[in-house]
């Protein structure tokens, strides 16, 4: 599956083209969710908008149809943030579309989810917390664990989304130096005087 993602005007990552024809529901991680759940919001969007949904048909036009259906999983390392989107988000947890837990990039044991699970991953600061967290060898190491992690979550097509408050002359050789069968490209973003990244990344389709 592939996923073309904009920016809307709040600086927050959009799904705009989907191709589904190989999956029966688009799924997506929030790493990192925090209390605000951008994966929340999404799922709201999902459920709402066709215009900014459908599916890229291999040429150079889009059906506007929304997918069958979306499953987010919003984890985050803090309890008290988890415990915070379960109450908030009560109605979508009830309804199976979202699903949140105590979870961390960081574990050895690896994140809860198989391998090639996800369309979509979003980032919106946890990296920047682990670089920023650490440093020398065991920032390197972090890095890699992290990064290793979103890279074998991350099915054949899948997008990334990731925003930073680091530059692309720093931040994407400490992408490209794990996520290595990805196409990684950035754009600037922010409002209100504050300058952030978004960084994108799509990982390869075997041939």
């Amino acid at each position: 599956a592939t996923t073309t993602t904009t920016t809307s005007a709040s600086g927050i990552p959009r799904v705009t083209e989907v191709d589904k024809t190989d999956a029966a529901v688009f799924r997506l991680l929030d790493v990192g969710c925090g209390v605000s759940c951008v994966g929340a919001e999404l799922i709201r969007d999902w459920a709402t908008s066709t215009s900014e949904w459908g599916y890229e048909d291999g040429s150079t036009s889009t059906v506007q149809r929304q997918p069958p259906s979306v499953c987010v999983d919003a984890i985050d390392f803090a309890k008290t943030a988890v415990d915070a989107v379960t109450t908030e988000q009560a109605d979508l947890i009830q309804s199976g579309t979202l699903r949140v837990q105590v979870a961390d990039v960081l574990d050895p044991a690896g994140l809860p989810f198989e391998r090639a699970r996800f369309n979509l991953i979003l980032d919106k600061g946890t990296l920047d917390a682990i670089v920023h967290g650490y440093s020398g060898e065991a920032r390197d190491v972090a890095i890699i664990t992290a990064l290793s992690e979103v890279d074998r979550v991350a099915r054949p097509g899948c997008a990334l989304v990731h925003v930073s408050d680091e530059p692309p002359e720093l931040r994407l050789p400490t992408l490209a130096t794990t996520l290595t069968d990805w196409r990684l490209s950035w754009r600037e973003v922010g409002t209100g005087g504050y300058t952030a990244f978004a960084y994108t990344g799509f990982k390869k389709v075997p041939e």
